[in-house]
């Protein structure tokens, strides 16, 4: 009884020593995308990748992130969608999973303040705010700021999360700019579609 105790004990022991290499390992690949040394991110999130191995939802996130700054953008598409699947909105990485995503998928931000979704369109007449700018900077549409562009509210329920349609976007997580000036001044417009 006593061997199968110690044998059980030792093995315990090999567990809690891997898992501790394992952390230390993610730690130092994180480090390195924080630092943007993204090549030398990538092989070590790859040293970390063996099919028995359990690791965070997070290294779905920041290999992907490392895997964007390097060009291989299928694979940082694969793993962020991964992420996201994962972790849905509670994600501590949901917001910049977000905008990888729409950047892989030509989405052009720009540089405002929310993020604005950059639209041709033939009218640039645009509403403006009682500061007298224009709070889309010229833009038709921008990110909606109720389902942050991802087209779905969620809300925790009892028995788990309920999720809807964004009312107050397009089917593309986008708000109208003149819906956006409205929600501004504390009025929330459902688009229709």
């Amino acid at each position: 009884m006593r061997g199968v105790i110690l044998v059980m004990f030792i093995i315990g022991s090999f567990k809690v020593q891997a898992q501790s290499s394992i952390a230390a390992s993610i730690e130092q690949a994180n480090y390195l995308v924080d630092i943007e040394d993204y090549d030398q991110a990538n092989k070590a999130f790859l040293a970390l990748m063996h099919p028995d191995s359990l690791l965070p939802d997070e290294l779905c996130y920041f290999f992907g992130k490392s895997l964007f700054h390097t060009g291989y953008v299928e694979q940082c598409e694969q793993l962020l969608t991964k992420y996201l699947n994962l972790t849905d909105t509670s994600g501590l990485h949901y917001d910049s999973a977000m905008v990888y995503m729409r950047l892989i998928n030509g989405e052009d931000f720009g540089k405002a303040e929310p993020a604005v979704l950059s639209q041709n369109h033939e009218s640039n007449e645009h509403p403006h705010n009682s500061s007298g700018e224009d709070p889309c900077q010229g833009n038709e549409f921008i990110v909606c700021p109720v389902c942050n562009g991802s087209g779905v509210i969620v809300s925790e329920g009892t028995f788990g999360n309920f999720y809807q349609a964004c009312p107050y976007s397009d089917s593309h997580g986008r708000m109208p700019c003149r819906n956006y000036t409205e929600y501004l001044n504390g009025n929330l417009i459902e688009v229709k579609e």
